[in-house]
């Protein structure tokens, strides 16, 4: 990589607010223009750079859904196997107590 490209800093691309910087979330699309602007400082979006914006974050949340249906299903077999221990720990206890009842005169 070459050491003569410039470092560009992000904080000339961030809008800065009274209450901190915009993540520029609410967006106003003008389909009379063909703008993107963020609804909240009016800073104008680049169309490409919210598309792929989108679109990762999309990725991101199928990814998120398949752990998290991952997740749920491990719980679910944990939650049966739990019930089944519970199940026989009574069925335990009862052969027990049916055991000494039986043994006392």
């Amino acid at each position: 990589m070459p050491d003569d490209l410039p470092i560009i800093s992000l904080e000339s691309y961030r809008i800065r607010r009274g209450d901190g910087y915009c993540l520029h979330r609410e967006r106003h699309l003008d389909d009379n223009r063909r703008t993107l602007t963020c609804a909240k400082c009016g800073a104008q979006l680049d169309v490409f750079d919210e598309l792929f914006r989108l679109v990762r974050d999309r990725e991101q949340m199928i990814y998120m859904r398949k752990q998290l249906t991952e997740d749920i299903e491990k719980l679910r077999a944990t939650h049966d196997r739990l019930k089944s221990d519970v199940r026989n720990a009574r069925a335990q206890l009862k052969r027990r107590q049916y055991m000494r009842e039986k043994d006392e005169p």
